[in-house]
């Protein structure tokens, strides 16, 4: 197999992994400076690539399309302020909200199990309630805030150029 039909598979691989809602894979299970997750280290050690490689593809992966989310997230409230469907007000504590939310979400890349599940149900929780305070409504919002859809929302999954 040729080093480009390796990385197409290591792509996919990170396209599926993104889709059930891996994200993070390349910060997820450290237990330590050299530890990788089991996906990088099985996708490495299946198409005979560099752990290290693999891991630095997942997370540029990861990043951009944490870039694509949010330059989505920012279109959407422009749009809606623009359609009076939100506020300016109502946008700025979105934004700020968001942030809170995507840093605290960004923590809990090294968490695991159950702690992980309680911790991101806890965000979920807290953006439900601020969009209500608020009175937004989330239909207005790509992907439902700042867990995207998931398998329970409206998440792209693999599907990510898809609308």
């Amino acid at each position: 197999m040729n080093t480009k039909s390796k990385v197409a598979l290591v792509g996919l691989g990170v396209v599926a992994g993104l889709g059930l809602g891996a994200a993070g894979l390349a910060g997820a299970a450290e237990t330590n400076e050299t530890s990788l997750p089991p996906m990088v280290q099985g996708l490495a050690e299946k198409f005979n690539l560099n752990q290290e490689e693999v891991a630095s593809y997942l997370e540029t992966e990861r990043e951009e399309r944490q870039v694509e989310r949010e330059a989505e997230f920012t279109a959407a409230l422009e749009k809606a302020v623009t359609e009076g469907t939100l506020t300016e007000a109502q946008k700025a504590a979105l934004i700020a909200k968001h942030e809170e939310l995507q840093t605290k979400r960004e923590a809990l890349r090294t968490v695991s199990g159950s702690d992980k599940r309680d911790d991101m149900q806890t965000i979920r929780d807290e953006w439900q309630a601020f969009l209500t305070e608020q009175g937004i409504d989330e239909d207005i919002l790509p992907q439902h805030g700042p867990n995207g859809g998931g398998m329970n929302g409206e998440g792209r999954g693999m599907h990510r150029n898809n609308q």
